[in-house]
C-alpha cells in the first residue's frame, strides 16, 4: 500500500484530500504545517507528497526546498496544490520531481496525476532491475560504438560549451556579491540601508540566475546524451539557488520590516540565524551540484570520433573554437586563472579552474 503524506493548513481540505485518498486504497498520512511536514517525511518516508503552497511559517518552496536538497529524499515525489494563480516554472519543477494542480481541479485529476505518478517509479524501478544482457552487436553492423562514443556524439558541443560558460559567467555575479557581503557575517543588528541592499542583492540573483538558467533548455532535445544532461543538472543547480535566495530575500524582508515599523513586536534572534545557517548549507550544496554539472561537461568536450573513452585527450574542438571559449572564460573570470580543483576554492573557483584546465591544457589535443 502507497503511503502519500497531505499537507495543508485548512483542516477542512485537509480531511477531503485523507477521504479521497484512503477510498482509493492509499495510506493517508497528515502535516498541518511546513514545520509538521518536514518531520513527517524524515520520520514515515511517504512514496508521494500532496502539498499545499501558502501556509504560515514555512510555506510549501520551502518544503520542496528542504526535501530536493537532502539527499535522501531528493527522489520524492511533489504535487504542489494550491488556490491561488501563481506564475510556476513547470518545465523545472517536473524536472525536479514536482507536479503542479490548483485545489479547484477534479479529484479524478488529482487521482489520476497520482497514478501517473506513482506507476513512473515502478516503471523506472523495472527497468535498472532487469538482468544485465548483452548489447554486442552482430559482425555485419561493424565495430561497436563503446558507450561514451554512443552517448557522445560529436555534436553541438562548440555550441552548447559557449552557451553553459555564458550562463557560468552570470553565476559568477552572484558569487562576487555573496563574496562581498561575508564581512556581514551573523550579525543580528544590521543597519536599514544595508538589510535594503542585502533585499535588492536577492532580487538580483534571481534575475540572474533566470537568465544563466535560460540559456541552457534549447540542449534538452540534443542528440548527444551528456550535454542533455549537463543542461538538466545545471537548470537544476540553478533553480535551487533560486529557490534559496527567494527564501533568504523573505527573510530578509521579514527583518527589515520588524526593525523598520516593529512588525512583529519580537523577532527570535536564534530562529533567525538558524534559518540563515541552513539556506548557507543549502546554497552549498546547489553550488557543488552544478560543479559536478561542470565534471560531466569536462567529458563531453573531448572527441568521440577520436576516442574510445573518457580518459582520452583529443578535444572535439579546433583550435580556433578552444581559443574562443578561452577568450569568453576571460572575460569574466580573468581573476582565476589557476588550473584544477584545489583546497579550499569556492564551487565557482574550482569549476572555473576545472573549465580552464581541459581548454589551455595542451596535452589536451584539438582537432585539425
Amino acid at each position: 500500500m502507497k503511503k502519500i503524506l497531505v499537507v495543508d493548513d485548512d483542516a477542512v481540505i485537509q480531511k477531503l484530500l485523507s477521504e479521497i485518498l484512503e477510498r482509493e486504497g492509499y495510506q493517508v498520512i497528515s502535516a498541518r504545517d511546513g514545520i509538521d511536514a518536514m518531520v513527517m517525511i524524515r520520520k514515515e518516508r511517504p512514496d508521494l507528497v500532496v502539498l499545499d503552497i501558502m501556509m504560515p511559517h514555512v510555506n510549501g518552496y520551502d518544503v520542496c526546498r528542504s526535501i530536493k536538497f537532502d539527499p535522501d529524499f531528493k527522489l520524492t515525489p511533489i504535487i504542489l496544490l494550491t488556490s491561488r494563480d501563481q506564475e510556476i516554472d513547470k518545465h523545472i519543477l517536473g524536472l525536479m520531481g514536482i507536479d503542479y494542480l490548483h485545489k479547484t481541479c477534479k479529484p479524478q485529476d488529482l487521482l489520476l496525476k497520482i497514478k501517473k505518478i506513482l506507476c513512473q517509479i515502478i516503471l523506472v524501478f523495472l527497468i535498472f532491475a532487469l538482468p544485465c544482457v548483452s548489447f554486442a552487436a552482430p559482425l555485419t553492423q561493424g565495430p561497436v560504438k563503446t558507450p561514451f562514443q554512443e552517448y557522445n556524439p560529436d555534436i553541438d558541443k562548440f555550441a552548447f560549451a559557449k552557451s553553459f560558460i555564458t550562463s557560468l559567467s552570470y553565476y559568477g555575479r552572484l558569487n562576487q556579491r555573496l563574496a562581498k557581503e561575508k564581512t556581514i557575517g551573523d550579525k543580528f543588528d544590521i543597519d536599514l540601508n544595508v538589510i535594503k541592499a542585502l533585499v535588492d542583492n536577492r532580487t538580483l540573483d534571481n534575475t540572474e540566475l533566470r537568465i544563466a538558467k535560460n540559456y541552457l533548455p534549447k540542449y534538452a532535445q540534443s542528440k548527444n546524451m551528456l550535454i542533455r544532461k549537463v543542461a538538466y543538472d545545471a537548470m537544476l543547480a540553478y533553480e535551487q539557488n533560486i529557490m534559496v535566495s527567494s527564501s533568504e530575500r523573505r527573510l530578509w524582508e521579514a527583518y527589515y520590516r520588524f526593525k523598520k515599523l516593529g512588525v512583529p513586536k519580537k523577532l527570535n534572534e536564534d530562529d533567525f540565524k538558524k534559518q540563515m545557517a541552513n539556506l548557507a548549507r543549502d546554497r552549498k550544496t546547489s553550488g557543488m551540484a552544478l560543479l559536478d554539472a561542470v565534471m560531466m561537461f569536462k567529458k563531453l568536450l573531448l572527441s568521440a570520433k577520436l576516442c574510445q573513452d573518457e580518459n582520452c585527450q583529443k578535444l572535439a574542438l579546433t583550435q580556433t573554437e578552444r581559443e574562443k571559449l578561452i577568450k569568453k572564460l576571460d572575460s569574466f573570470a580573468s581573476d582565476n586563472m589557476a588550473w584544477g580543483i584545489k583546497a579550499g576554492q569556492g564551487t565557482f573557483q574550482a569549476a572555473i579552474a576545472s573549465v580552464r584546465e581541459i581548454l589551455e591544457d595542451s596535452t589536451y589535443v584539438p582537432l585539425p
